[in-house]
């Protein structure tokens, strides 16, 4: 992963974007923030969860990560 944000993109089969997710370095270290969102049409089909595997194999593989943060907001929950 580089330095900065990490972007994921969920697309439904017609390839509209239908949700996305950030990870992105804070100012502790090893330690990355993700946020994400799934848009309500897409929502309960998988994609928010293949997004969040993604998005830890991708800090896994960093091998300095040892937390990853979730931000949730309140009219998201």
């Amino acid at each position: 992963m580089a330095q900065g944000v990490d972007l994921l993109v969920l697309e439904n089969p017609q390839g509209t974007v239908v949700g996305g997710l950030s990870l992105y370095a804070t100012h502790t270290s090893g330690v990355l923030s993700l946020a994400m969102f799934v848009g309500e049409d897409a929502r309960g089909s998988g994609g928010g969860r293949a997004l969040v595997d993604r998005a830890l194999e991708r800090a896994a593989q960093r091998g300095d990560v040892h937390k990853v943060e979730l931000e949730v907001f309140p009219e998201n929950a």
